[in-house]
């Protein structure tokens, strides 16, 4: 009995096969720097302090703008009177 693979179909969803726009990239320090409007200095010591998420990979440090937003919005002081 032979089987013919041109005709199924394969269901099953790689990497690969996903598009690209739904992988959210990493950016360099530089780019969150630029992002947030600090020196690139500040943004490796507010990681080190565990104060913005990161990941690290050798000696290299990456990070996700939506995760570092949201730990702008996390960290939002309501302006008031005395603010």
């Amino acid at each position: 009995m032979t089987h013919d693979r041109t005709a199924t179909t394969d269901q099953r969803t790689t990497a690969a096969s996903r598009p690209a726009a739904t992988i959210e990239p990493y950016v360099t320090a530089g780019e969150v720097a630029a992002f947030l409007g600090l020196p690139e200095n500040s943004i490796y010591k507010l990681a080190l302090r565990r104060q913005l998420p990161s990941y690290k990979l050798g000696k290299s440090r990456r990070f996700r703008l939506s995760e570092v937003a949201a730990v702008m919005a996390a960290g939002r002081v309501e302006g008031g009177a005395d603010a």
